[in-house]
């Protein structure tokens, strides 16, 4: 049994094949080889294959479109439509067979193998919602056992082991999977409708930014029916995702705010924090930690602009990066798309005189092309700040980088809780409780595990 069926045309094989191989580098088994073992039945195969698929990927062409040839590319996609399971893209430039125009098409056609190429992410995510979708319909095993002791165990409603199903939210490729299973898992009434309204916007679809937050606090909610948070009783409380208010936001990370608050001072309008990923320091969070706290306090009127999925930019090619600017502030800001407009456009519409949150992420960081890119930000010349958080890949941020109007994140630089931190914050937010005790042989831990065994009063 093979999670995708990829219907295509025999002249397109070596232009589907790198498709076929990042399906299988998230984890999915998929079916496109055309070539039956001697004695097999081709036609009953294919049949069997189309039937038991989660999902029908199909690549419009000029080859597979011909009205008069491959017309089992379109009987493939029309099995696959019947059953609500279709995933269409085009690798050329080609309006689809008739039947199938109404139906929205990923623009592969100027895909270069990119991964992170936003068409290509589109169409993962599709692929991902059609397989859970289908999978959940027909109640199909997807290759994990509810009864494996090594995912779920259950005895009298009481969860024993859940660790498994926790893992399973940091894999691109079972993370519907993971949603199944924990369905199972015998929720709190509260809980069981965070959970519900956490799955349904999943399925509606995320940004990558905000994906990592709500990977996180998915993880968060299940880890409460883990082993160790079930030999702690039944009565613990609430964790800190139901904390509406944020209150989390102020605990600890004395480091990072006091050196933000002297980013804040710097004579500098563009303001810049690079963030190595960190999932021990909850790196993904830091911009909404900080917006918290320095954008709310101080009255300051703005959100939260870009994401990491559809917003990169690559230092490497410094032709391209004038352009990707352009196309960003159009995005972001919904000013002109004309490059010498943009800084006219951005005062035109009040925007010099707002404060801006911009998240990004950077690929092939290099100090000179960083200064290229950093230079199109200023020429905006804004009253108000723009904090520009860039997020970068584990430890490719160079250690000399010394600027006013620069805060480093770094991987392996990232604050350690104490057990002050932990008798301060509950004592200033009543509204928590710590779960854990920080004495001499345990003097620190990650912040990750500090906020995990954060318990939320309400």
């Amino acid at each position: 049994m093979s999670n995708i069926f990829v219907s295509y045309a025999r002249e397109d094989r070596h232009r589907v094949e790198p498709i076929v191989k990042e399906l299988e580098r998230f984890g999915w088994t998929v079916f496109w080889d055309r070539e039956i073992s001697p004695g097999q039945n081709w036609r009953n195969e294919i049949t069997k294959a189309l039937n038991e698929s989660h999902c029908v990927v199909v690549a419009w062409t000029f080859a597979s479109v011909h009205p008069t040839e491959h017309h089992w590319v379109k009987e493939e996609a029309a099995m696959g439509e019947k059953r609500n399971i279709l995933v269409p893209f085009r690798l050329d430039v080609v309006d689809p067979p008739l039947g199938f125009q109404e139906m929205q098409t990923a623009d592969l056609s100027e895909w270069h193998n990119d991964c992170n190429h936003p068409n290509f992410v589109q169409c993962i995510e599709a692929i991902r919602a059609m397989i859970f979708q289908d999978s959940s319909a027909q109640k199909i095993q997807t290759g994990i056992s509810i009864s494996d002791k090594n995912y779920i165990k259950s005895d009298c409603n009481h969860v024993q082991s859940v660790t498994k199903i926790i893992e399973m939210f940091d894999n691109p490729a079972t993370i519907f999977e993971a949603i199944h299973l924990a369905e199972k898992l015998p929720f709190k009434p509260y809980h069981r409708a965070l959970f519900e309204q956490k799955k349904i916007k999943y399925i509606a679809g995320l940004t990558d930014y905000d994906r990592l937050n709500w990977i996180e606090e998915m993880k968060g909610l299940i880890s409460f029916y883990s082993d160790s948070n079930s030999n702690k009783g039944s009565n613990r409380g609430r964790s800190y995702i139901d904390d509406t208010d944020n209150y989390w936001h102020h605990f600890d990370k004395k480091r990072l705010k006091d050196d933000f608050n002297e980013l804040c001072r710097s004579e500098s309008c563009i303001k810049v924090i690079f963030i190595e990923r960190n999932d021990e320091a909850l790196s993904a969070k830091i911009p909404k930690i900080l917006f918290t706290i320095h954008c709310k306090s101080c009255a300051m009127h703005s959100n939260m602009k870009g994401d990491i999925n559809d917003d990169r930019i690559r230092l490497a090619n410094i032709s391209n990066i004038k352009a990707n600017w352009t196309d960003f502030t159009k995005k972001i800001f919904g000013i002109t798309n004309n490059f010498d407009q943009i800084p006219e456009e951005f005062k035109k519409h009040g925007l010099h005189k707002q404060t801006h949150f911009v998240i990004q992420q950077i690929f092939d960081f290099n100090t000179e092309n960083f200064n290229t890119y950093f230079q199109l930000w200023e020429q905006l010349n804004p009253e108000k700040p723009i904090f520009l958080f860039f997020f970068l890949e584990n430890k490719s941020l160079p250690r000399d980088l010394q600027k006013n109007n620069y805060l480093c994140c770094y991987n392996d630089q990232h604050e350690h809780v104490e057990g002050i931190d932990l008798s301060a914050f509950t004592e200033s937010y009543p509204q928590y409780k710590s779960n854990i005790t920080l004495n001499e042989t345990r003097q620190t831990i990650t912040f990750k595990e500090a906020i995990d065994n954060l318990e939320f009063l309400g």
